[in-house]
């Protein structure tokens, strides 16, 4: 019998072995093959070995032309394993500008190049209706669906216009909102609207009502419901406050943060109570986020001549920096994959800081400090805000732009090729979306990328009014000049997409 004989049961035990040996060769060579196939590595044809990633690629109006470095591709939209590297992204459709950006690929990594907007080389801009005097307020809903007017002296009286509808329908069905008789204080003169902020409900705005009692200038903060005028509220009576500053907390129509520029007290507030609970002292600035996040400048515990910047998270306050004491600062806040960012500077000094976790970097700090993601020298800024999707913060003044890219640790610096038409408040360009920013000049909107590429002029415009968009960005709506020469504004329609796309 075999299992008997000493040879052929050695020669058995090593046969097995052997295969045993294979059997977890194979297996481990398999799945480090898979790690590396994961991490993006690839084998050219050529034998030479590459780590890949992965791209997706699309456009508005969908369908596009795409090519890579001169090379034509699969159209967008569309997902590519390319080595990596830069390359130069071209897409082009019969009917519109070509959209071109050189593009860096990181291996065993996955990037969206998914906000192209693509512009007809012929915008056609039409006439809705046309008004004697600029509107005293313009305004739209965050999800783009409503533009509401108030046309001067009617005060307390509100034209709501609905962009999903079709062109031809938007003013026919205009909707017309009238608070109820009381709500605002009488005025000796011609009361002034001011946009404070719209709730995410889309419905119910904060606006600043400016009027006159026996020649002294008074300002009260009304809550407008657009849906059903007798649910709007006088802030000031509801609250028994009238603060300096009134912003929403959570961006809820029910709760507020009220700031008294006199005693430098930052509260917060509830709609129906008039108990407040303060949340900061010496406050010289502040940014909310959400409902308990809040980014502010403080004198409270600063050595003289010197300020604070706080950021309070988790119901505590953490001292990111301090700054020297200035006459004005510009601050925001902003939450991207899951971190926090907060941004901020002095106006005079021109130094702008941006922090990431930076409450989880002072808890972590054996000297309770952190440091600053990223640091740029910038003077006079009259703007600091983060994209809509908080990957970019950029930094203004005037036609001058400081950008930082979070999601590829990449800044940006330039100067705009054209003048701005700046209103008497807006000193600077307004992001758009995500990626864009769009600003009026020469009596056209201009709108160009965070990188300042990609520029392009669309419908007329005049100055002191923002081109608004439908939900889609398909079509475009903006006050501009009557076509008939007369005083006053015309609104406008214009389409975004040819005939062949819409």
């Amino acid at each position: 019998m075999d299992f008997l004989d000493p040879i052929k049961r050695r020669n058995h035990t090593i046969r097995l072995f052997t295969g045993y040996f294979l059997v977890a060769f194979i297996v481990l060579f398999s799945a480090i093959m898979i790690v590396y196939y994961a991490s993006g590595f690839g084998i050219t044809r050529s034998g030479e070995v590459v780590q890949n990633g992965l791209v997706f690629v699309s456009s508005q109006p969908a369908n596009a032309e795409l090519y890579i470095d001169g090379a034509r591709r699969n159209n967008t939209n569309t997902k590519l394993t390319l080595p990596a590297g830069t390359y130069t992204f071209k897409i082009q459709k019969q009917g519109y500008q070509t959209w071109e950006k050189r593009v860096e690929i990181a291996g065993g990594e996955v990037d969206h190049v998914v906000y192209p907007l693509l512009i007809p080389n012929e915008l056609v801009t039409t006439s809705l209706t046309n008004f004697d005097a600029a509107p005293t307020l313009y305004t739209q809903s965050p999800d783009r669906k409503w533009i509401v007017m108030q046309q001067p002296g009617q005060d307390g009286v509100f034209e709501i216009y609905d962009t999903s509808r079709n062109p031809e329908e938007i003013v026919p069905n205009v909707r017309i909102v009238t608070l109820p008789a009381g709500m605002v204080t009488a005025s000796a003169g011609a009361a002034s609207w001011e946009l404070i902020e719209w709730s995410t409900n889309n419905r119910h705005m904060l606006l600043q009502r400016t009027f006159t009692v026996e020649g002294a200038s008074q300002h009260e903060f009304i809550l407008v419901d657009t849906q059903r005028p007798e649910g709007s509220y006088n802030l000031a009576r509801e609250l028994g406050a009238t603060p300096t500053e009134l912003t929403l907390r959570d961006k809820q129509p029910t709760d507020y943060y009220l700031y008294d520029a006199e005693t430098k007290q930052l509260r917060t507030g509830k709609l129906g109570s008039k108990e407040f609970e303060t949340v900061a002292s010496g406050v010289l600035e502040y940014k909310s986020h959400g409902r308990d996040e809040l980014l502010y400048v403080t004198e409270q515990d600063a050595p003289n001549g010197t300020t604070n910047v706080r950021v309070r998270i988790g119901g505590k306050a953490y001292t990111v920096r301090s700054l020297a004491k200035t006459n004005a600062y510009v601050l925001d806040m902003a939450r991207y994959e899951g971190k926090w960012y907060v941004a901020f500077g002095s106006v005079q000094d021109g130094r702008l800081y941006l922090y990431e976790n930076p409450a989880e970097q002072i808890v972590a700090s054996t000297e309770s400090k952190a440091s600053p993601l990223f640091a740029m020298r910038m003077t006079g800024v009259t703007d600091l805000s983060f994209s809509a999707t908080a990957q970019f913060i950029g930094a203004q003044n005037g036609a001058r732009f400081h950008i930082y890219d979070i999601k590829h640790s990449r800044g940006y610096s330039y100067v705009a090729p054209f003048a701005f038409d700046f209103g008497a408040k807006d000193r600077f360009a307004a992001w758009m979306d995500g990626h864009r920013f769009i600003q009026s000049s020469s009596g056209s909107a201009r709108m160009f990328e965070y990188d300042g590429l990609n520029r392009r002029t669309l419908m007329p415009v005049s100055g002191q009014f923002e081109a608004y968009f439908d939900r889609d960005y398909e079509n475009s709506f903006t006050l501009a000049p009557r076509s008939d020469n007369q005083p006053g504004v015309s609104l406008t329609f214009t389409p975004l997409m040819t005939e062949a796309d819409q």
